[in-house]
């Protein structure tokens, strides 16, 4: 590579740590990273944890480092040693990064070509800033103090002994603090001690937090930095909202810079986030304008949709049916139903109605039982793995019977409205689907009101939802309270995002028999599961509503959590959290009282749903008995 100053070839060495879990997801993002290096590079090493490197190792001219658990930091230490003793040449800079990061995104030769061409001793992305860090602004420390993502040792730096012997006696730590105080700080320190210069690839004016590779990870993108750390996407949202992190900025940043690369990240975030917090950092919820700006079209890339309505209850078909009306482009309908009787109806309301838009098919179910759930998997299971759709539509006549008429309408049109709100509102929809190929399963907002879904939707669902997981051969880790669900059993997918529930030989007996349709029943898990099912095979979960809704859901959200939260201490929620999980477990005689009847509970009930109703007030009267006051 030519240094623009004097036109000498000079000489970049890069050292990756890879040191993520090993599985497919973590390794295609580290190749891409590699792959890159290695084109502006002059030599590249892999300092693993895999032995050998795995096939990462032939992306490198060497590899180096044991087969047990290894730091960034000790990677650097290894990574360093090597160079130090196989070149003693030294290269003109090195870089060091490692696979806890996202990048190089976009081109990485012109940010060597910076580096070699800088009068600094170090050449680094961002800093962290102890001066205004609320934890170290008692103690001396220097103003900035470069972290080592992406970052650059000169030659300058590289032959001070200083530097060597500092690396040499390194002890780093798996804990982050300890790992910050005992090597991050220490290094700080020799920089500035030492009169080492420091350049920032990134202007140092433009960064206000003390951590702005996590706080400000938008503006760490959006100013061109090299590489973002993999983590902040997977941080507790609880740090997200008290730090203002702007994650979903970030990723669009990125999107923008490098879509190849933003979509190896969401592959590996789809692998190790819980799907809540993935939904919660990336705001995957899209109010949808009622309005299309766009260039008026019926077609889009995905080609004809699949309509699959359950109409159990007939009647509310005509309910339905305004909604159905909106669809843009090409559908085709296919509707089940329970009875001979109800299918002819149905065809005559059809035929009375006319759908100009796409065949129409009505079938009767082969058994009353598991009611949409299972005549969608079973039902229409041919449909779907034919492979015709792409994209497919789930409704179906939902009454709600349990609770007041008035609650089930409202819960209804909840669902319809959010997902089939106008003809532009879905045409906004398409265009989203068109442009985002990852988002296999998109649903409305949790249902809240009239509803006490929020922080107890499991309900006794979990435990058979994760053993019906396990046996499917979904693994994804699953959300501890409200799991990201299509409540109400209507939604948009693709159909490869739910291809593993089409497959899966399931029998009419495996559903509760009508009408005992009750938690824990299959038709409740699966209800429970899709989102999982599209996330173990690399597709987004995106919730949808229209500004009417989002006006409506907001409002009465704020005023529940205003009513919680004045109740407690504290104004900060991490505060208010910590409060109530000691409260909690004050009285561990009433957890464990009430984990015993939960699951006697479940387990008897969904064996014999008859029960329900007999257990059903006793279950209440132990509940309030327990509560503490």
């Amino acid at each position: 590579m030519q240094s623009k100053d004097v036109g000498e070839v000079m000489r970049c060495y890069a050292i990756y740590v890879f040191h993520s879990d090993v599985n497919e997801t973590s390794a295609a993002l580290a190749e891409e990273a590699l792959r890159r290096i290695k084109g502006a590079a002059d030599y590249l090493l892999l300092v693993a944890l895999v032995p050998g490197g795995g096939r990462l190792a032939d992306l490198a001219d060497a590899v180096v480092g044991p087969h047990a658990p290894l730091t960034f930091k000790e990677g650097i230490r290894l990574g360093l040693k090597h160079i130090y003793e196989t070149a003693p040449d030294l290269a003109d800079c090195v870089l060091v990064t490692g696979s806890h990061m996202v990048g190089p995104i976009g081109a990485f030769e012109p940010i060597v070509e910076r580096a070699l061409a800088s009068d600094a001793d170090l050449v680094a992305p961002y800093f962290h800033a102890p001066k205004i860090d609320p934890r170290l602004t008692t103690r001396d420390l220097p103003a900035r103090i470069p972290y080592f993502d992406f970052t650059f040792f000169k030659r300058s730096l590289l032959a001070q002994e200083s530097f060597r012997r500092f690396w040499d006696r390194a002890e780093p730590s798996p804990d982050y603090w300890s790992d910050f105080l005992g090597i991050m700080i220490p290094f700080g320190q020799l920089i500035e001690s030492s009169g080492f210069k420091v350049e920032y690839l990134l202007d140092p004016d433009q960064l206000e937090s003390f951590d702005p590779r996590m706080f400000e990870v938008h503006k760490v993108v959006e100013l061109g930095g090299p590489a973002v750390p993999k983590n902040v996407f997977l941080l507790d949202p609880l740090i997200h909202d008290l730090q203002a992190i702007y994650a979903r900025r970030a990723l669009d940043a990125v999107a923008l810079r490098d879509p190849e690369l933003c979509s190896l990240l969401w592959d590996v975030l789809l692998t190790e986030a819980e799907l809540r917090t993935l939904h919660t950092n990336l705001e995957e919820q899209a109010v949808l304008d009622d309005r299309y700006v766009g260039e008026p079209k019926d077609e889009w890339n995905f080609g004809t949709v699949a309509v699959f309505i359950h109409a159990f209850y007939i009647d509310v078909l005509e309910d339905i049916w305004p909604s159905l009306k909106q669809l843009p482009g090409g559908a085709d309908l296919y509707i089940s139903t329970a009875s001979k009787e109800n299918k002819e109806h149905i065809e005559a309301f059809i035929a009375d109605q006319g759908w100009p838009i796409g065949a129409t098919e009505v079938r009767v179910v082969a058994a009353n039982r598991g009611r949409d759930m299972s005549s969608l998997f079973i039902t229409f299971q041919d449909v779907v793995l034919a492979g015709k759709y792409e994209v497919a539509l789930r409704l179906h006549s939902k009454r709600t019977p349990q609770v007041g008429r008035q609650i089930g309408n409202s819960f209804r049109d909840h669902l319809l409205d959010n997902l089939v709100f106008n003809s532009d509102y879905v045409r906004n929809l398409y265009d989203v689907l068109d442009q985002n190929p990852k988002i296999g399963f998109v649903i409305p907002p949790t249902v809240h009101i009239g509803f006490g879904t929020l922080g107890h939707a499991w309900y006794t669902n979990k435990a058979p939802m994760l053993k019906l997981a396990a046996q499917i051969g979904i693994k994804v880790s699953v959300d501890r309270d409200t799991p990201v669900a299509a409540y109400g059993t209507m939604f948009w997918f693709r159909t490869e995002a739910l291809r593993p529930l089409f497959e899966h030989p399931w029998k009419w007996t495996d559903f509760n028999p009508e009408p005992h349709h009750v938690d824990g029943g299959l038709a409740h898990l699966l209800e429970r599961l899709m989102g999982y099912c599209a996330q173990s095979r690399h597709f987004r979960t995106l919730t949808i509503c229209n500004r009417y809704a989002a006006a409506r859901n907001y409002v009465k959200l704020e005023y529940k959590l205003q009513l919680l939260a004045a109740q407690l201490p504290s104004h900060n929620i991490s505060m208010q959290y910590e409060y109530l999980l000691q409260k909690r477990s004050e009285a561990p005689i009433r957890r464990w009282i009430y984990r015993k009847l939960e699951r006697l509970y479940a387990h008897h009930v969904v064996r014999r749903p008859p029960l329900l109703n007999v257990v059903r007030p006793f279950a209440h009267f132990v509940r309030n008995l327990i509560t503490p006051r």
